[in-house]
């Protein structure tokens, strides 16, 4: 999750998940998800930088405001990624780079960042355990 609040005259702010190059070319990295939201152009986009190229863009609704303070999540589920702008489910990604291979997060742009969180694995609701021997 990464809390922040968007700069009065926004014109972009970026998230990166940068990971390994798929290719085991180590002088480059890839970008596994890149998220842009583009006031100028009133957009999101979400995209990938794999082996030196960007792919193609996906564009969706922009859901913030200048000046706005935000939720942002991430969830990197085993195909896709799922967006979420303050609570609302604003864009599927599907991977085109193995989630595993993501080892960095970079946030740029005409933002104030206010605390960024991160967790493990996706655990399905209800989440269930087995403890050994039945108890703990």
């Amino acid at each position: 999750m990464i809390h922040g609040r968007v700069y009065e005259d926004a014109e972009h702010f970026h998230v990166d998940l940068i990971g390994k190059n798929q290719s085991g070319d180590s002088s480059i990295q890839d970008v596994a998800l890149h998220f842009e939201s583009r006031f100028n152009e009133s957009k999101n986009v979400v995209n990938s930088f794999i082996n030196g190229e960007w792919g193609s863009e996906e564009h969706g609704l922009l859901g913030l405001k200048p000046g706005q303070e935000f939720k942002l999540d991430i969830v990197l589920l085993k195909n896709e990624s799922v967006i979420w702008i303050n609570s609302e489910k604003i864009h599927r990604y599907a991977h085109r780079v193995p989630a595993n291979f993501i080892n960095q997060l970079l946030i740029d742009g005409d933002v104030i960042l206010y605390k960024i969180l991160y967790g493990g694995k996706y655990l399905t609701v209800p989440y269930e355990k087995d403890f050994p021997d039945g108890h703990f």
